[in-house]
C-alpha cells in the first residue's frame, strides 16, 4: 500500500468542499447539476461513511431555494441535502463574490474582479470586502471554522452558518491569534 493509498483511507475528522462550476463550463444544466449537487451531496455522503465529524463546504450569500437564480437555488439545495446527514457540525461558508486567479473566466466576472482588486489597493479592502473575498480568505476561515468544531469553541448547533461580514470580522480580529497558513 502506497502513501497515497494509506492517506486516503485515514479517517478525517474534517471534509471541505469547493467543488463547483459554471453553466457554461458544463455546458447543460443537467452537467451544472451532475458537479454543483450530484458530486457534492456524493462526496459528503463519503465523508459521512469515513466517521468525517465536520463537513465545510463553500456556499454562496445568496441562497435560496425560492431564488429566480439557478445557481443561489443549487447552492441551497445542496445546503438542505446534506444538513440531515451524520455529521456532528455543518459549517456552511456563505461568501460573495469568490475573487482570486482563476483558469478561465467570464468577461463580466472578470471585470467585478478587476474592480475588486482595485477596490481592494486604493482602500485597504475596505471596500471590496463588503461584496467580494479573496479565495485565500476564504480558504482559511474554513479551516479555521473547521478547526474551531473540533475545539468545542464553535457554537452548540449542529448547522453554523458562515456569513460574509463574519467572515471579514474574523479575519480582522481572531486570526492575528492563528498560526499562518501557507497557501501557494
Amino acid at each position: 500500500m502506497n502513501q497515497m493509498t494509506r492517506n486516503a483511507a485515514r479517517p478525517t475528522p474534517r471534509f471541505f468542499s469547493a467543488f463547483g462550476t459554471t453553466f457554461g463550463q458544463a455546458g447543460s444544466l443537467a452537467n451544472q447539476r451532475k458537479i454543483d449537487y450530484n458530486l457534492n451531496v456524493e462526496l459528503a455522503e463519503a465523508a459521512c461513511d469515513t466517521d468525517a465529524e465536520v463537513y465545510v463546504p463553500i456556499s454562496s450569500v445568496t441562497t435560496s431555494t425560492t431564488s429566480l437564480f439557478r445557481y443561489a437555488r443549487l447552492k441551497a439545495d445542496v445546503e438542505e441535502a446534506v444538513k440531515p446527514l451524520a455529521f456532528k457540525h455543518v459549517v456552511l461558508l456563505k461568501p460573495s463574490l469568490i475573487h482570486g486567479r482563476r483558469a478561465d473566466t467570464r468577461p463580466v466576472v472578470a471585470t467585478l474582479k478587476g474592480l475588486a482588486y482595485l477596490m481592494g489597493r486604493c482602500c485597504g479592502n475596505v471596500l471590496k470586502d463588503i461584496w467580494a473575498l479573496d479565495a485565500k480568505v476564504i480558504a482559511k476561515e474554513a479551516v479555521h471554522a473547521g478547526l474551531q468544531f473540533l475545539n468545542g469553541q464553535a457554537p452548540a448547533d449542529k448547522v453554523w452558518a458562515v456569513q460574509q461580514a463574519d467572515i471579514i470580522r474574523l479575519r480582522r480580529t481572531e486570526w492575528k491569534n492563528v498560526r499562518r497558513i501557507k497557501t501557494g
